[in-house]
């Protein structure tokens, strides 16, 4: 059995080889199968179209019988029809011919024995009750019977029937009797196949032979080989596809060669940068077995060995031969579970990394992993990446940002960031309690003086000193904060009565107020600090630092050095400043106020010389508030800025009409002590008298008051100089309130000195302030500077000045302040009652 099984192989490796002769036998078998097809079906064919004649004879039988018997179906002639169907016998395979009337009842028949009778099968009755057969048609036609049944018509009429049935002929296939009369044919066809076949074969086996040469070398590694295409049909094609295939194979069998050296020096950049981490890589399979890690991962974890030892090893052995605590990281043990990373569910129901704590090892140091699901180009997992690295470092950076954060990092106190968090957690602490919590904001009094003479640095140092001094006041628990600048804030908690605050601050200001010993020269400041108490004012913790630094507030407008308690109708009173400063913007902003005008008179002549502008800020029910009533409110204020430009934009506008009205004097315009020390106070100026291009700069003149310019003697004296360069006058008012001296006049370059009121209104009864107002004059003199009196209320006031030298006054003896349109009736009254008075009332430079 086995050397047949062998014979066989061989007899079928041989015939596959004969590729020529197996063309040649198969084509030959498909022309005979090709012939043995094509026979059968003619055969089938013929037998198809010789029962097709035999049934169109019947019809015609029929049809003709049909036609013969018409006149005596009609007449009822009954021998005639007979005579009819008698010549019927004659054809061929008849079996029978009838003729039938409309009922069914057989009017004549070739077997004379069924005349008269009635057919009553239910095939017959069927076919008779069809009244729309017009031709004769084929009742039957089975390999038995040949049944034909034809309408005898008479007009529209149908007069009976005739039927004719023969023996049908057996039609069918004799392969055998086909295949004699084709024998011949079919032997030129297997002769012309082969001859075909055996030349197709010897055409393409030269061009098979050069493909499986070219094949033999392309397996032998010659890639480089090409067949020569000599053919332009589909073995050309397929040579020239050989040809292209050889060519790509080339190109990719370089390529390779390129990407197997590019791995290879990525592979070893690889190997190399692992080598050189820092980091810790870990990278397991779906069993948690090691595939790759580095240097960095066993010196973190205390492993022995080069990482190449590890490879294949499981991760519960490495870990048990780690310095890991022993129920550190196991939750990668286990398998494919181990491949994902653990997450959580937030709040909108989308899954988070978790954030993992670092694991402490006995030395001190922290190691935290991270770790990252792998998966394949399918996406499905094979294997978790670790990420181990030391956070030591890290997380102590972390903490000394986060306590930078906290912190001031001049003083080391907490910021208002802890502030806000530690006075929360002493609110919820004391309300627990129910005792009470003092907070406290406390402010340095003259600490400005100490950076202005000692320096910033020395201030610095200063509030270092008092930061220390601070908190050696107060207990572990209490809180020590800067909120910036020289400001502090205390947090007293755990007080039993408002008598316990008292002294704790009363301590702080006498520790502050002790000499601090700088570098650069010993500073003497002291506290002011505003206190609120908690629950005794249950509020949050803004409104609580808001109270006190109320508090604070009203302890610098008493003097400082001092602490005030929180009151709630100092409070109220500051929010209803607060709101009164709110609509004095709004009212600012809507040109709500306006400008009344005092003249200003030449005492030796009554000449009209100026007019102080005065704001007025009318009210609803028809009053007028003055400006003692608002002005306090905003003088510290980027309001009382933009108050004091509205007021020279005013009057500017006003000195243009009234120069269309012949009446015209320069005004002189009250300036805060904010305003004029501004750097761009010039600027400003200048670019208000840009806008009023006709009215010259010599028509208006600035009043500064005396403590503005000994704020910053300097800068004003040099604000002054670049004013009266633009022609721009400028008055010192309400001169001898203040600490003005020889020295100060000297060196402030002032155009006028205005001699305040209080002074002037009582000289004639005070002999004291009748000398000051003799001194304020010759000291003016004597530096050259006009002189105007102010609170001329009579003639006798007007009269001893004009005695003393006086050059002009100004009071309710003259006029009383008037709004801009009254102005010039005022103006024609006082010139009738005083004739030339009104004369070389403007500067020259003006006329």
């Amino acid at each position: 059995m086995r050397r047949m099984r062998v014979w066989f192989d061989v007899v079928r490796q041989r015939w596959r080889g004969f590729f020529l002769l197996r063309l040649a036998l198969s084509m030959a078998a498909l022309h005979i199968v090709v012939l043995g097809v094509t026979l059968v079906d003619v055969g089938r064919r013929g037998a198809a179209a010789r029962a097709e004649l035999e049934r169109q004879a019947a019809l015609q039988k029929a049809r003709q019988l049909a036609t013969a018997v018409r006149h005596g179906v009609l007449t009822r002639d009954l021998a005639l029809l007979a005579e009819q169907v008698d010549a019927m016998r004659s054809a061929g395979k008849l079996r029978y011919a009838m003729v039938l009337d409309v009922h069914g009842r057989v009017l004549a028949h070739t077997a004379p024995v069924f005349v008269g009778q009635f057919v009553v099968d239910p095939f017959s009755q069927a076919q008779l009750s069809r009244h729309d057969v017009l031709q004769p048609v084929v009742a039957q036609n089975t390999t038995q019977l040949l049944d034909v049944w034809a309408p005898v018509w008479h007009g529209a009429g149908l007069a009976g029937w005739v039927r004719v049935g023969l023996d049908p002929a057996y039609h069918t296939l004799d392969l055998w009797s086909e295949w004699q009369q084709g024998w011949w044919y079919g032997l030129l066809m297997v002769g012309a196949g082969l001859v075909l076949a055996t030349g197709v074969a010897r055409s393409l086996g030269r061009d098979v032979a050069r493909l499986q040469d070219v094949m033999r070398r392309v397996r032998q590694g010659d890639l480089d080989v090409r067949i020569e295409v000599t053919r332009s049909d589909e073995l050309g094609e397929l040579m020239d596809g050989v040809n292209r295939t050889l060519q790509r194979l080339a190109h990719d069998e370089a390529a390779l060669r390129h990407t197997s050296a590019s791995l290879a020096l990525e592979r070893g950049r690889l190997a190399a940068v692992l080598a050189s981490m820092r980091q810790g890589v870990l990278v397991l399979d779906e069993g948690g077995r090691v595939q790759l890690c580095n240097v960095a991962l066993c010196r973190l974890l205390g492993l022995r060995g080069a990482p190449q030892t590890w490879q294949g090893r499981t991760l519960t052995e490495m870990l048990r031969h780690s310095v890991l605590p022993p129920d550190a990281w196991r939750d990668g043990v286990t398998g494919p579970k181990a491949t994902s990373t653990p997450t959580s569910r937030l709040a909108d129901g989308s899954e988070a990394a978790e954030v993992e704590l670092p694991v402490p090892l006995p030395d001190g140091r922290l190691l935290a992993r991270d770790r990252v699901a792998l998966q394949d180009d399918a996406g499905q997992p094979n294997g978790t990446l670790w990420l181990v690295r030391d956070v030591t470092d890290e997380l102590l950076a972390q903490e000394r940002l986060r306590w930078q954060a906290m912190h001031d990092p001049l003083t080391q106190l907490p910021n208002r960031l802890l502030l806000s968090d530690r006075l929360k957690h002493a609110l919820a602490r004391a309300r627990r309690t129910q005792q009470l919590l003092a907070v406290c904001m406390l402010d340095l009094d003259d600490f400005k003086r100490v950076n202005d003479v000692l320096g910033h640095e020395a201030g610095d140092v200063l509030l270092q000193r008092v930061a220390e001094r601070l908190r050696s006041c107060v207990r572990a628990d209490d809180t020590v904060a800067r909120l910036g600048g020289d400001e502090f804030v205390l947090l007293l908690s755990e007080l039993g009565a408002p008598e316990e605050v008292q002294v704790a601050l009363q301590r702080v200001c006498e520790v502050v107020a002790r000499p601090v010993a700088l570098p650069q020269g010993e500073a003497l400041v002291h506290a002011s600090i505003g206190v609120t108490l908690f629950p005794i004012n249950d509020n949050d913790a803004d409104t609580l630092l808001r109270h006190a630094d109320q508090a604070l507030y009203q302890a610098k407008q008493q003097g400082g050095n001092r602490y005030v308690m929180f009151d709630v109708e100092f409070s109220q009173r500051v929010q209803l400043q607060q709101r009164l400063r709110e609509r004095l913007r709004i009212a600012l902003e809507a040109d709500e106020l306006v400008l009344h005008y005092q003249p200003r008179v030449r005492l030796r002549d009554g000449r009209v010389v100026g007019a102080e502008a005065l704001v007025r800020w009318p009210q609803g029910d028809g009053g007028m508030w003055y400006p003692d009533r608002f002005i306090p409110l905003i003088e510290q204020d980027a309001l009382i800025d933009a108050l004091g430009e509205w007021a020279v934009r005013t009057a500017l506008r006003q000195l243009r009409v009234w120069a269309q009205q012949g009446c015209a004097v320069p005004v002189a315009i009250n300036i805060a002590a904010r305003h004029f020390l501004q750097p761009d106070f010039v600027e400003r100026m200048q670019a208000l008298l840009a806008s009023c291009p006709d009215v010259p700069a010599t028509w208006l003149e600035i009043e500064l008051v005396e403590s503005a310019a000994l704020d910053n003697l300097e800068q004003a004296a040099a604000t002054i100089e670049r004013l009266r360069g633009l022609g721009v006058a400028v008055a010192i008012d309400d001169f001898g309130m203040g600490y003005a001296s020889l020295g100060y006049l000297r060196r402030l370059p002032v155009d006028k000195v205005k001699i305040d009121r209080s002074f002037v209104m009582r000289m004639l009864d005070d002999r004291d302030d009748g000398q000051v107002v003799q001194a304020i004059i010759g000291l003016a003199h004597t530096f050259g500077r006009d002189v105007v009196a102010e609170g001329v209320e009579h003639d006798a006031l007007a009269q001893a000045l004009q005695r003393m030298g006086c050059d002009e006054g100004q009071g309710y003896g003259f006029a009383r302040p008037m709004p801009a349109s009254d102005w010039p009736a005022w103006w024609s009254g006082w010139s009738e009652a005083h004739p030339g008075a009104a004369e070389d009332a403007l500067p020259k430079a003006a006329v």
